[in-house]
């Protein structure tokens, strides 16, 4: 199984305010197989900038977005994964909401494992 494709959603209230919750606005992760299998994942921290973590293009030959560095890698190979993703944010973060984009992705990839074996992900 390969990964074809990551897209980041962000969905947002017409009118956030000040309020400091999760309810407001919130990112979206699914990440596409060749076998048809998608998996889901979401981040809260600042959606805008979390969906431009994940579509951002390479740049600098060393600093990439989190869907370039998936594209073509099995998403069982979790390890193999979240290598690829601190890989490719090394140069412009792998704390804050770069750690929640790579975590958002991380729960979609497990969400593909669970469906994958027919077993939940607790499992």
């Amino acid at each position: 199984m390969k990964i074809t494709a990551v897209n980041a959603f962000v969905l947002r209230l017409p009118d956030v305010t000040a309020a400091c919750d999760g309810t407001q606005d919130t990112c979206l992760i699914r990440v596409d197989t060749d076998e048809g299998i998608m998996g889901w994942g979401e981040v809260d921290s600042a959606p805008t900038v979390v969906a431009a973590i994940i579509h951002a293009p390479l740049s600098h030959q060393i600093a990439n977005g989190l869907a370039n560095a998936l594209i073509g890698l099995d998403p069982l190979a979790l390890d193999v994964c979240m290598s690829a993703m601190e890989r490719a944010a090394n140069y412009y973060g792998r704390t804050g909401a770069g750690s929640h984009a790579m975590a958002g992705v991380n729960l979609a990839l497990w969400d593909i494992a669970g469906k994958a074996c027919s077993r939940p992900v607790y499992q």
